[in-house]
């Protein structure tokens, strides 16, 4: 037997077993979306007596399970639409609110962005929500909410990466409670004017 003919064969079972271990850590992870702990706001004033008609989530991004990648290693999820929705209606609920779809004002929410990237050893979430509010009347006003998170990328790990998504939905829903309470509060018309 030929001296190369035993380093080749080495090298190719060596690249071999490379090849199947790295696929392993490309194989897309599927994240089942947690439910978002709602925005808590200690200086706020529950909306007791209020009501609003949440309609689904309605998702605008091209492919609805993507969410990116982080070290390489692809996320996906089935239910990112559910997972706002939740994270709405009890940020709501924690507010006062109660529901009902003869409300004097509809929301209309719809994800615009919902993604995570990272870059060398810095992971970013960033989810972005456009909300639609719509009175009774037929008038209507948008509000658009950014969220971000970024920080180190550990080990590209699913808990990792809800992690930094939560945390994301959190500064949109921060927002988004102080704009609920300006629209639905009575006598605030020039609010209504976009």
């Amino acid at each position: 037997m030929n001296s190369w003919t035993g380093v080749t064969a080495v090298g190719l079972v060596c690249a071999v077993l490379a090849c199947l271990a790295v696929s392993g850590c490309n194989a897309p992870a599927t994240l089942v979306m947690a439910q978002a702990t709602p925005s808590k706001d200690p200086s706020s004033t529950r909306a007791e007596g209020r009501t609003v008609a949440l309609q689904t989530v309605m998702d605008a991004r091209p492919d609805g399970q993507e969410l990116g990648r982080v070290g390489g290693r692809p996320f996906k999820s089935n239910d990112v639409r559910d997972w706002v929705h939740a994270a709405l209606h009890e940020t709501l609920h924690h507010e006062g609110y109660a529901f009902a779809d003869d409300s004097a004002v509809t929301l209309r929410p719809k994800i615009l962005k919902a993604y995570v990237d990272s870059i060398d050893v810095v992971k970013t979430a960033v989810v972005v929500l456009e909300v639609s509010y719509v009175r009774a009347d037929g008038r209507a006003v948008r509000r658009v909410y950014r969220g971000q998170q970024s920080g180190v990328n550990w080990n590209s790990g699913e808990e990792e990466v809800m992690g930094a998504l939560k945390k994301a939905l959190q500064t949109c829903l921060r927002r988004f409670v102080v704009d609920v309470r300006e629209l639905t509060h009575p006598g605030n018309e020039a609010l209504w004017r976009e």
